[in-house]
């Protein structure tokens, strides 16, 4: 989508009324009440419609939709393996099983329809619903006969396809689903409950002919693969996330206070706590200097735990107490966290550069290469980053000495 000509910050760039907004209401029209969940009955108002081909009142629309979205549910395992992410690979497997999930459902509950379509046509529209609904309130679509009050906004935070809450309906809007994501907050967009319409407002300056984009969110590009299959090359965003046993080579961390937890959150770790009880630490892009902001008490304290020995010859420290009143550790054990820690990012560079490699020629079509090559790429940006912020500190240790 391009500017025809200059827009200034604050111009509307896109309005669409409800009646050109489609969702499952459409099914109302051809078959009365649908007894289905609307995220199903979003699913096959898309099939009916597409089936009527030019009879559809939303032809021109479906017709610029692709013949399949390359989201990562799409994405063969030895496709989805090139990432190296533990995480998105779960992600990917339970996206597979919720799409049998649906394809279940949808031919168990809506046999009528069912047989009139085929296996990759139902493939179709769900990948089309899952990465670009977006969601509005129900009181939007309901005309209340004992009111004129307009119905409440909701403005939607993240761009079509996200994971939905549960507190609105899935739609497709016309045109709003043709923009491109920045990682920059380019644009609002939202329904406004006045007009009657959802419209996209310009939170940037654009000359004629340049490109205009949506804003779906401060994502990273582990979320951008995640809904949506793609990734960018210097997402402002993205971090890099290494696991305690990385650092430590330790098996096992186990930390389970509760004030332990509470106060690893208010350090600001990403996913505290995860599911096998070992701790992540997120390390985001753009900090002045990394070696100077990483919580060292809360990583001596892991360091400690982990171990479960002493390592230096001083007082022992309560772990708890570290870390509610932020007691100071020693020297020493500082010391040898830095150096595990370094040591674990060197280790996490080596990798990414042999998994760039492998991405760039892996026999995968060119939108997964490009994808996983963006999403290392950029990884291993930000780890070369704090490496060289850890080389330039010592270096200014050196020269102050």
């Amino acid at each position: 989508m391009a500017a025809t000509g200059t827009i200034q910050p604050g111009d509307l760039l896109l309005s669409v009324p409800r009646s050109a907004i489609f969702s499952h209401h459409e099914l109302f029209q051809v078959s009365g009440p649908v007894e289905l969940a609307p995220e199903h009955a979003l699913l096959l108002a898309i099939l009916v419609e597409a089936r009527k081909g030019r009879e559809s009142a939303w032809y021109e629309y479906l017709r610029l939709l692709p013949e399949q979205e390359l989201i990562l549910a799409t994405w063969t395992m030895q496709d989805i393996e090139l990432l190296q992410d533990t995480e998105l690979i779960e992600s990917a497997i339970a996206a597979k099983r919720k799409w049998k999930e649906v394809l279940s459902t949808f031919q168990q509950t809506v046999s009528t329809y069912a047989k009139d379509f085929t296996v990759d046509d139902i493939a179709w529209a769900w990948s089309i619903a899952a990465s670009r609904s977006a969601y509005m309130e129900e009181n939007a679509w309901k005309e209340s006969e004992q009111s004129l009050r307009p119905p409440k906004a909701n403005r939607s935070e993240r761009g079509p396809g996200c994971t939905y809450d549960g507190s609105g309906v899935g739609v497709l809007i016309p045109l709003l689903d043709m923009f491109n994501h920045s990682c920059y907050p380019v644009s609002k967009a939202g329904y406004n409950p006045v007009s009657n319409t959802y419209d996209l407002i310009a939170d940037a300056a654009y000359a004629a002919g340049e490109q205009v984009f949506i804003h779906y969110g401060p994502l990273s590009n582990r979320e951008l693969v995640e809904h949506w299959g793609f990734t960018l090359r210097d997402n402002p965003h993205d971090s890099v996330r290494l696991s305690i046993f990385e650092i430590t080579r330790a098996e096992s961390t186990p930390l389970t206070d509760p004030d332990l937890i509470s106060a690893a959150q208010i350090l600001g770790l990403e996913n505290p706590l995860s599911a096998d009880a070992s701790y992540a630490i997120g390390f985001a892009r753009g900090k002045a200097s990394f070696w100077d902001s990483v919580p060292w008490q809360l990583t001596t304290s892991l360091q400690l735990s982990a171990l479960e020995a002493r390592i230096c010859d001083c007082e022992h420290v309560d772990l708890v107490e570290t870390l509610a009143n932020g007691v100071a550790v020693c020297g020493c054990v500082q010391k040898l966290c830095i150096s595990q820690l370094e040591d674990a990012l060197l280790d996490r560079h080596a990798r990414l550069q042999t998994s760039v490699t492998k991405a760039s020629t892996a026999a995968a079509p060119d939108h997964v290469k490009t994808a996983a090559t963006n999403y290392l790429s950029c990884q291993d940006d930000i780890v070369q980053s704090i490496l060289r912020t850890r080389t330039d500190s010592i270096s200014e240790s050196s020269g102050t000495g």
